[in-house]
């Protein structure tokens, strides 16, 4: 049908049915050209080869061509070029005849130059040159002799005593680790109420980095007695810390959080992050409970204090520092919360160089710029 479609567009041109009919669609297809179009409005089915029709392989004979065009006696002047690419080879002859002026020309004709020296490039491209055969005595480099038996028995056995050799190192290695561990994890001061040392086995900061760990009473204000134990040195001034994140929110609820903390532009009444901070029951509803992402971004901003959160639990963030917006760390030590699945515990850290902390808040560096401020996440 494409075929059929192309010869229809050129039988509607007077100039090309004016030219002798060299057409080879015929000869290749079986097809009518657009000469013999040109003399039907409607396209008789005869002129279409039963090959071509839907009903071809109900009972037909095809090992026969039927009607077949005879072969031209001129078919060996005939060109091996395609109808399309003869028409396109016109289309250029005619636009460098119709140009409007002699650069147009010049134009055309330095876009012909440059196609065919890419296809002499091409063609010095593909060309391969002969093949320079040398004579090697003996062995072919890169190549081995087969081994023999034996030697395939020697082989193996190495490769065992090494692979166990190897095995033992590693497993002495982890004994010598899970051992230094331990007696790191023995060495830290738990404060407060008991908690479960193994849990800083799971953490990326290493207990050989902690000095002390503060366990506050789980009674869902955890979160905020940790904080409240760092700022004040005592946990029972939570509510004291409720109030000045309060303040802090509502202070920057229109500019830096706004669009970025979680329900930061909704009203008072009903904003869930308000009602957690006006909540001072205690035990306090889960719901209304300290949060890994707004509220130590909220700490670090209202105490002027970098806030690192590292879990054990697989939490969308993970490990995150929260450096303050709009200024200054008072210390440059943050604040180091850990989470143990639903109980945060303060922790403090030992005097150590070149220790890396957890990846900066992502939201971070969009506020600063948005806001013109200036970047102190870079002192960490």
């Amino acid at each position: 049908m494409d075929q059929i479609k192309l010869e229809l567009s050129k039988s509607i041109i007077p100039e090309k049915l004016a030219k002798e009919c060299k057409c080879l669609i015929q000869y290749n297809y079986l097809l009518p050209c657009y000469h013999t179009l040109a003399k039907f409005d409607t396209i008789p089915i005869s002129c279409i080869p039963r090959r071509w029709r839907k009903n071809y392989l109900e009972g037909e004979n095809h090992l026969t061509i039927q009607n077949a065009t005879p072969v031209p006696p001129n078919i060996n002047n005939i060109k091996p070029i395609t109808s399309e690419f003869n028409y396109a080879l016109e289309l250029i002859c005619e636009h460098f005849a119709n140009a409007q002026s002699e650069q147009e020309q010049i134009n055309i004709y330095q876009l012909i130059e440059k196609t065919l020296k890419k296809i002499d490039a091409q063609k010095f491209k593909n060309l391969k040159g002969p093949t320079v055969v040398e004579a090697i005595k003996g062995q072919p480099k890169n190549t081995k002799r087969k081994m023999i038996a034996l030697e395939h028995c020697i082989n193996t056995k190495k490769e065992k005593i090494t692979k166990k050799i190897k095995t033992e190192k590693e497993q002495k290695k982890q004994k010598i680790s899970s051992a230094k561990e331990q007696k790191a994890i023995k060495n830290i001061i738990n404060l407060g109420s008991p908690c479960d040392s193994t849990l800083l086995t799971n953490l990326t900061i290493a207990p050989k980095h902690i000095s002390t760990i503060f366990s506050p009473e789980a009674d869902g204000n955890c979160g905020y007695r940790a904080i409240a134990m760092e700022v004040y040195q005592d946990q029972e001034e939570w509510s004291k810390v409720k109030d000045k994140m309060l303040e802090t929110f509502l202070k920057h609820q229109n500019n830096y959080y706004h669009g970025r903390m979680e329900h930061g532009n909704m009203p008072a009444s009903n904003n869930p992050l308000i009602c957690s901070l006006q909540d001072k029951r205690s035990p306090l509803p889960q719901q209304h409970w300290f949060g890994t992402i707004d509220h130590p971004q909220l700490v670090a901003d209202t105490f002027s204090r970098a806030v690192a959160v590292y879990w054990n639990t697989p939490i969308e963030t993970g490990d995150c520092l929260f450096v303050p917006f709009a200024t200054l760390p008072e210390k440059v030590e943050p604040i180091i919360i850990i989470l143990d699945v639903n109980h945060f515990l303060l922790a403090k850290r030992k005097n150590t160089r070149n220790f890396c902390w957890p990846k900066i808040n992502p939201f971070h560096k969009r506020i600063i710029q948005k806001h013109g401020l200036e970047d102190y996440s870079l002192m960490y």
